[in-house]
């Protein structure tokens, strides 16, 4: 079945339609899920959910007018699985993001439980750079990719998107700010179970300024982040987080034989008290070639009020160290 993009709670005109369209609502193909499932013999529930775009349901007192979606929700070994078949790459324990909205509420005829949606739920992404500067501040060499979780799920997405290879590499340069893709080359879109991995080599222009006999450019070069998604001084909400996630970024820079390295940023490690977040970086010289090793995860999602000005604080540094040359 394919989803119209129309989210339900319930179904529109009957599953049995639903089925011989072969397209319906979020409702329609999830309850199909749901009854599939107990056909087989699992013990097979509907989870009622909010999505993001919706608002949270308030546990103290829910209503039935402040769910909008259903997923499904299937016991396994005495574990408690969530589905959603409404996305083509979705995986177990992998609701689509539109979803991840605090707890749903399991719907069965002698009890019912809210559970939390965001059970399992990460994002991984492992970037491995070998490049070397020319003498005109130009960067060359590879790039390779390995993703998992969201980040392999949305890359999946973007590449089903696109009807030919080069709309798919350009939508990867636009990613990544004067990045130029040649070669690319893309393994484990069809499987949600596997590593995907990205391979390809690039060029980098405009990333290093040349000032008189020197040469001066920021270690990440287009991995950078230029600026902090956090700019009141006060937040009297939550920040809220869809999933764990962790980024990192390992660069090997190869430096021409007339140059030699007369200052590196010194490296910084911030960890947050209850090590929700925390970010490491640091640069180090072998020979002729300089190491650049980023790393952040975040492994807590909503975040109170009074947590606001911390989570300010590591952005601003993560920000501040990227931008240092």
């Amino acid at each position: 079945m394919n989803w119209n993009g129309v989210y339900s709670l319930y179904t529109t005109n009957g599953l049995k339609q639903a089925w011989d369209k072969g397209t319906g609502t979020s409702g329609d193909i999830n309850l199909i899920l749901v009854s599939f499932l107990k056909e087989l013999g699992f013990q097979a529930y509907p989870v009622a959910l909010s999505t993001r775009g919706n608002g949270i349901i308030p546990v103290s007192h829910p209503s039935i007018n402040g769910f909008n979606y259903v997923v499904a929700m299937v016991v396994v070994d005495g574990k408690k699985v969530l589905l959603d078949a409404t996305e083509h790459f979705a995986g177990v324990n992998q609701l689509p993001e539109r979803c991840l909205n605090d707890n749903g509420r399991v719907i069965d005829k002698t009890q019912s439980e809210w559970i939390n949606l965001s059970q399992n739920a990460s994002s991984y992404q492992m970037i491995f750079g070998n490049l070397s500067l020319d003498t005109e501040g130009k960067f060359k060499g590879s790039i390779d990719i390995n993703e998992t979780g969201y980040a392999a799920w949305n890359r999946r997405n973007s590449r089903r998107k696109h009807n030919n290879h080069d709309a798919f590499v350009e939508e990867i340069e636009k990613g990544y700010k004067g990045i130029e893709i040649s070669d690319l080359e893309i393994s484990g879109v069809d499987s949600i179970n596997n590593i995907l991995k990205s391979k390809f080599k690039v060029t980098l222009d405009s990333k290093a300024d040349l000032i008189g006999n020197m040469v001066v450019f920021k270690p990440l070069l287009v991995f950078s982040n230029n600026e902090s998604p956090f700019k009141l001084e006060k937040r009297d909400y939550p920040v809220e987080f869809p999933y764990p996630a962790r980024w990192r970024v390992i660069l090997t820079l190869n430096i021409p034989t007339e140059y030699v390295v007369e200052s590196l940023p010194t490296p910084v490690k911030v960890v947050a008290e209850d090590k929700s977040f925390m970010f490491t970086f640091s640069t180090s010289q072998m020979g002729q070639a300089i190491q650049v090793v980023h790393d952040f995860s975040i492994s807590k999602t909503l975040f109170l009020p009074n947590e606001y000005l911390g989570i300010k604080g590591i952005f601003e540094s993560i920000v501040n160290k990227h931008n240092e040359k």
